[in-house]
């Protein structure tokens, strides 16, 4: 519920920003549990200037652009998140154990250069040719599990050091590429996508 504003965020169709003044969508709003949902934005930037709590729980939430992670602290529980591209320069990002699903395509991806970031205990799958944690914090696995997949183009994996839990990587035709070690505490698999006749190449360093 947003203090100081009736009904909160509304649940679809708008591009929210989160701010020192915890200004969303033009209410003026303090966000520290949002009943309802499924949600759906164009856009969502949690800026290096709030301080707040975006808490969805158990509310689905689908970002159809960019989900911006400054400031503040994004938390659900059995929720599911889905977002075209997610970047992440600082605040807390709490993935409870619903799925997560990053990107949908080619030129999609995932950055994450500064904050804290635990994974969910499901799913986390990523789907585009960037997935790079460097200047992160901190990254939990959260016991759950990561894919990370190539549609048509190649992919460029940075792992920066932190451990993964089960790590599965899919392409089809397609190299990717391991920038840096990665510590796994369960296992990895690479698989092909797209059928037979496909090949998928892993190189790193």
């Amino acid at each position: 519920v947003c203090a100081g504003a009736s009904g909160g965020p509304p649940t679809s169709g708008a591009a929210l920003v989160f701010d020192g003044t915890c200004i969303a969508n033009g209410n003026n709003c303090s966000p520290t549990g949002i009943p309802g949902g499924p949600f759906t934005y164009t856009g969502l930037h949690m800026k290096s200037t709030y301080t707040g709590t975006l808490a969805f729980g158990a509310s689905s939430v689908t970002v159809n652009g960019n989900f911006l992670l400054d400031g503040g602290t994004y938390t659900k529980t059995t929720a599911n998140l889905t977002a075209t591209h997610f970047k992440m320069t600082g605040g807390t990002f709490d993935g409870g154990s619903g799925s997560i699903a990053f990107g949908t395509g080619n030129t999609h991806v995932v950055t994450m250069s500064g904050g804290n970031f635990t994974s969910t205990s499901g799913m986390l799958t990523f789907i585009g040719d960037t997935f790079n944690l460097t200047g992160l914090a901190s990254f939990a696995h959260g016991s759950g599990s990561i894919t990370l997949q190539a549609p048509s183009n190649n992919m460029w994996i940075t792992p920066s050091g932190f451990t993964f839990n089960n790590l599965t990587m899919k392409a089809c035709n397609r190299t990717l590429t391991l920038n840096g070690p990665v510590t796994l505490d369960g296992n990895m698999t690479k698989t092909v996508s797209g059928g037979g006749g496909c090949t998928t190449t892993l190189t790193g360093n």
